[in-house]
């Protein structure tokens, strides 16, 4: 496994900063909260409060 990543050892770290900016990229824009344990669904009421005669 060790030879495997000398080996590849730029595209590992490639691939761990392409990960990290992800990462970071949604910290900061706040997408992680439409993933789905952090969507929130919200339910609005409206209620008619005049009378048809006041118009």
């Amino acid at each position: 496994m060790m030879d495997w990543i000398e080996k590849h050892k730029n595209a590992v770290l490639a691939a761990l900063c392409l990960l990290l900016l992800v990462f970071a990229g949604l910290a900061a824009s706040n997408g992680y909260r439409r993933l789905p344990p952090f969507h929130k669904k919200t339910i609005t009421i409206g209620v008619f409060s005049d009378s048809y005669w006041e118009v």
